[in-house]
């Protein structure tokens, strides 16, 4: 069925906003190579805290800020591009992502998204996000 949308999870774009929190993080995902320290705020670092659907979240650095291993890029959603997400779809994919496999890392950028056009500027997959 390519080109429609999965069923969402929910229809709520409140409660991924809720669940994503608010601010920016970097990640890298994979596997983790480094040893186990200890920040120098006395937390351990590189510790799996938690797992939703296979999808392994840690503590960025020393904080208490709680990132998914993996993120949701959304750089074409909405774009130009032949094969680019429609909004329904992108939706879609948060709800899956989300709600359903606990990420809360998303990369997003204000000119996104890459193809742009007249018709589809700058900024519109930051509104398709919510």
């Amino acid at each position: 069925r390519q080109g429609e949308a999965p069923e969402p999870f929910v229809q709520d774009a409140t409660s991924r906003r809720h669940l994503v929190g608010v601010g920016a993080a970097v990640a890298v995902g994979g596997e983790a190579v480094a040893e186990v320290g200890v920040s120098s705020k006395g937390k351990a670092t590189n510790v799996v805290l938690k797992v939703v659907d296979g999808i392994k979240q840690k503590r960025l650095g020393g904080s208490d800020i709680v990132v998914s291993e993996l993120g949701l890029g959304t750089q074409r959603w909405c774009s130009t591009d032949f094969n680019a997400p429609n909004e329904n779809l992108c939706h879609a994919l948060m709800d899956r992502a989300i709600l359903g496999s606990g990420v809360n890392l998303v990369d997003t950028a204000e000119q996104y998204p890459i193809p742009s056009s007249d018709e589809r500027q700058e900024g519109l997959t930051e509104e398709v996000i919510g």
